[in-house]
């Protein structure tokens, strides 16, 4: 077994992790937010207008356009179908994979075994390997470029380098237009993170940290001005951001949600958060005496930056994606502080048993999962060959599975827009059963839903 603790065997298992998110994700089924993602980057393209999100022709405030952007870039590469988004997602799950074993060389120590460690567990938690590290959602493409603005803020402070802060800057803005006002709470957070550790409050008031900060307010501002309607733009997304907060109010919900999240975010990060856990019981690795000041300071960004979400009893567990990549550092950091052989084999050996697992999840589970529940994409095919040389149209404010528009937008070539701004449409998508003046065509039940096909 001295394989495992060759550092060319984890580069091996790195490369099979980021491998293993392809399979099966090409042709799965599209899932939950997915075409909410990638019908405003359709149609982005194909009105040519590139700051305005729009679904269905109508203008979408929910998320600014980065990952449309990038789904964009990615549809040259793949063409438009299930795996338009997820191009993005596995892309950007690979980058984070390295950003991370770099910043642990760089930053924690110079030990090449344990900073592959690093972003093979990352890679490998159980959130990203069986779910966002492919899945066409922002939250993998968020990771990256939020713990890349951790790792440079660290290194911009401690050398003082202008050019640091510069990319930080462009950080924040791109943050900002992939998540919208809580990207902010990171830099922020961070700032006040480091302020703390080096106990200089002065750092708050650098001049190059506000510069960075300007930078990003630039390009933000530059993109919204840009909308079709500014004000409402960035009112919505600070609604969507607070409007979790308020959920706190409930005593009892958010007492839940303290006791709840924690176990909740352990589950995101199994199985290594088990045989973390375990090592943190057995060997007493909870005295802080056994922390270099370097995993101190880690640890201090990374509780800091987890509270806002721990007491706010809205915010879902991906919300904390960010800060797995600090998470990663941490386990690494305590198996080469530990030096406990049977461990590190253990910790290797549950990283290619969850490779394994998700390679078979790909082969086998994915396609029978799309065979059993992909009746959205059957549904398209099937409007497509009554609607196909008819104009169609759908209802923006209807309840209906997005991922039906999505399909027939790629069938067709064309976009599929509310009935509003289409004079001439002859057939309706629509999630009512009846409605005036049309005729229905047929009815398509699922499970927890119906969608409607009507004629002129």
């Amino acid at each position: 077994m001295r394989f495992i603790k060759d550092s060319r065997f984890l580069i091996f298992l790195f490369i099979l992790a980021v491998f293993s998110l392809f399979i099966g994700s090409i042709d799965y089924r599209i899932r939950m937010e997915e075409p909410t993602r990638t019908i405003p980057a359709f149609e982005m393209l194909y009105f040519k207008n590139f700051f305005q999100p729009t679904i269905f022709g109508i203008d979408y405030y929910l998320k600014p356009p980065f990952f449309n952007w990038l789904t964009i870039l990615s549809s040259f590469v793949v063409g438009w179908n299930e795996f338009t988004g997820r191009f993005v997602s596995i892309v950007f799950t690979f980058l984070t994979g390295v950003s991370t074993s770099i910043f642990f060389y760089r930053f924690i120590e110079k030990n090449m075994y344990f900073s592959l460690l690093s972003g093979l567990v990352l890679i490998t938690f159980s959130d990203i390997l069986f779910w966002y590290g492919f899945l066409g959602e922002i939250d993998a493409t968020l990771m990256f470029f939020t713990s890349l603005m951790i790792f440079l803020m660290i290194f911009a402070f401690e050398k003082n380098s202008f050019f640091l802060f510069f990319i930080v800057g462009l950080l924040v803005g791109i943050n900002f237009l992939i998540k919208g006002f809580p990207s902010l709470a990171f830099f922020i957070l961070t700032a006040i993170s480091i302020s703390i550790f080096y106990k200089k409050p002065s750092y708050l008031f650098n001049l190059k940290l506000w510069v960075s900060f300007f930078i990003g307010v630039l390009i933000v501002v530059f993109w919204i001005v840009n909308t079709n309607s500014p004000s409402e733009y960035l009112s919505t997304l600070w609604q969507e951001t607070f409007n979790r907060v308020k959920s706190s109010s409930n005593i009892s919900k958010f007492l839940l949600h303290l006791i709840k999240y924690p176990l909740d975010n352990i589950f995101q990060m199994v199985p290594i958060s088990l045989l973390a856990i375990f090592a943190l019981i057995k060997y007493r690795f909870f005295n802080i005496n056994l922390y270099s000041s370097q995993i101190k300071f880690i640890l201090l960004i990374l509780v800091l930056n987890y509270l806002p979400y721990w007491i706010s009893s809205g915010a879902r567990g991906r919300y904390i994606l960010p800060l797995l990549p600090l998470a990663a550092v941490f386990i690494s950091y305590m198996f080469l502080k530990l030096k406990k052989e049977n461990l590190i084999k253990w910790a290797v050996g549950l990283i290619a048993f969850s490779i394994f697992i998700r390679v078979l999840a790909g082969v086998f589970y994915l396609p029978y999962e799309t065979k059993k529940k992909g009746f959205y994409k059957k549904t398209a095919v099937d409007i497509y060959k009554i609607t196909k040389n008819f104009e169609i149209a759908t209802d923006y404010s209807c309840y209906l599975d997005k991922a039906v528009i999505y399909y027939l937008d790629t069938f067709k070539g064309k976009l599929v827009l509310d009935k509003s701004l289409v004079k001439n449409w002859e057939y309706l998508v629509h999630c009512k059963d009846k409605v005036d003046g049309l005729r229905l065509i047929k009815e398509y039940n699922y499970k927890n839903s119906k969608i409607f096909l009507y004629k002129r």
